[in-house]
């Protein structure tokens, strides 16, 4: 699982919006992909961001940062790598792109082969 914390006001988490949802329709079926929207109440904005970024998977609103502060998330956008029963393997920082989304989809494919 990818999971894809941002905020609509953060320029970084916009500019990778559209790395995001094109690695989820890209790899739908191989990972699942969710996005946390922290900081925001405003669904109208949430979903105006997601629309301009093509975006088709789930996301929530994370209004006070309550997920964002059980993953202990002090700067955004961050992504976190989750394996198949649901532990952090790997977290990148910053603004991602395909191809660094690509590299942890690979990882995790290969993780997932190597416990069957």
């Amino acid at each position: 699982m990818i999971l894809n914390f941002f905020a609509s006001w953060c320029p970084d988490c916009r500019q990778e919006l559209a790395a995001v949802s094109n690695v989820a329709r890209a790899d739908a079926g191989k990972v699942s992909v969710v996005g946390v929207d922290s900081n925001e109440s405003s669904v109208a904005t949430a979903t105006r961001l997601l629309g301009e970024a093509n975006a088709a998977y789930p996301v929530a609103l994370d209004n006070n940062a309550t997920v964002a502060t059980a993953y202990l998330v002090q700067a955004l956008p961050i992504t976190y790598f989750l394996d198949a029963d649901g532990r952090v393997v790997g977290a990148a920082l910053g603004p991602q792109t395909v191809t660094t989304l690509d590299h942890w989809v690979h990882r995790l494919e290969r993780d997932e082969g190597t416990r069957r």
